[in-house]
């Protein structure tokens, strides 16, 4: 809902150079989010990153803060 608003609230909406999604998103996550969600996350959740150095598929599942989990 949050980012629908922000959307609405600018001339050309999403398209506008001041709408930026990532920001609404990270704003939304990070207030919902419990501030222990690092440990209940703990082998729940794997993220799928490729490294760039070597283009390896790495499955991250331990998080150390709740912003390593946003992030």
């Amino acid at each position: 809902m949050e980012l629908a608003k922000e959307a609405r609230r600018r001339n050309l909406g999403p398209f506008h150079p001041s709408f930026n999604v990532m920001k609404i998103m990270r704003n939304g996550i990070c207030k919902n989010l419990p501030e222990n969600t690092h440990q209940l996350m703990a082998g729940r959740l794997c993220i799928s990153l490729t490294r760039v150095s070597d283009g390896k598929n790495v499955l991250a599942s331990d998080f150390n803060s709740k912003e390593e989990v946003v992030q």
